[in-house]
């Protein structure tokens, strides 16, 4: 990341003595990001989804089966900023991915 790590490490310990009751960054290992580019990313209408990520069809009802998370699966939804995206899409991810393993696992019960 070309950082030198005492700076890193003088960064991390201020933020820490300056949380203001968010949770400490802590100790490492980290790992960084990057390096991100900033590109235009859009899905005009993109497909609709409910709160817990499956596709939906025009009536609203779920397609069983079917998840989209990212920029897929925002309805349309324009994130402006950078690394929004990014944090979309890994949040979305997991959150399809949990409500996709539940509806799985009910599936499976007798």
């Amino acid at each position: 990341m070309g950082v030198p790590a005492q700076a890193l490490a003088k960064a991390v310990t201020a933020r820490d003595a300056a949380a203001g009751g968010r949770p400490p960054v802590g100790k490492g290992p980290f790992h960084a990001l990057g390096p991100v580019k900033s590109w235009i990313i859009l899905t005009d209408g993109g497909l609709t989804v409910n709160r817990d990520h499956p596709v939906t069809r025009g009536d609203g009802q779920a397609i069983p089966g079917l998840y989209t998370v990212g920029s897929v699966g925002q309805g349309g939804l324009l994130l402006e900023g950078h690394g929004h995206h990014l944090a979309w899409a890994f949040t979305s991810g997991r959150l399809a991915g949990m409500h996709a393993a539940w509806a799985s696992q009910a599936s499976h019960q007798v």
